[in-house]
């Protein structure tokens, strides 16, 4: 049925990033789950005018994934490092939260059609070759959102938050994503 998945984008839509939070970002301008996963949508968008999306590469599939990737995040809340809770806890509790949110409607077999792409998502550790080109792809602009969201609450706030951008090879690993995070670093 199509209700619960349509109550979890409007829980999203309310849903703080508590990472934000908990480094102090005044709450009343702290981005939501939901603006995030639109953030990472609009950089794939650009991304792909800008030819800097591998051409191998589904913009179809990345978008899906920008678009949903946090939607069990309606039913676990987003859970931080400091949140006490395990990476494999908290994979589990999004896959049951995926589940049930598309159970019962099989127009909505995103779950099969994405596959292997929302099975690793939150697995712990870093990407692998096993996981999808897709994946390894989405989670550097999962990152890249992060990062530049971290470079505006500074200037906004006048707040250290290096944590979230500091060092670049952390979070990116292409040489392309790393340029154009730099330009926007440089020029914000």
């Amino acid at each position: 049925m199509v209700i619960p998945l349509i109550e979890s984008i409007f829980k999203l839509k309310m849903l703080p990033r508590h990472g934000w939070l908990e480094h102090d970002v005044p709450r009343a301008r702290v981005e939501s789950v939901a603006s995030h996963s639109y953030g990472t949508a609009i950089l794939l968008v650009i991304l792909d005018l800008l030819d800097l999306i591998p051409p191998h590469l589904s913009l179809e599939k990345l978008l899906k994934i920008a678009l949903l990737h946090d939607l069990a995040e309606s039913e676990t809340g987003d859970v931080t490092p400091r949140s006490g809770v395990t990476p494999e806890e908290k994979s589990q509790a999004e896959r049951d939260a995926f589940s049930r949110i598309f159970h019962g409607d099989s127009r909505f077999n995103i779950l099969n059609e994405m596959g292997s792409l929302f099975a690793g998502l939150d697995e712990p550790g870093p990407p692998c070759n096993r996981k999808p080109d897709e994946y390894q792809f989405f989670k550097q602009v999962d990152k890249l959102d992060m990062m530049i969201q971290a470079i505006m609450y500074e200037r906004e706030f006048d707040m250290n938050l290096k944590e979230f951008h500091e060092p670049v090879e952390k979070y990116l690993h292409g040489d392309a994503l790393k340029r154009f995070f730099k330009e926007i670093k440089e020029n914000l």
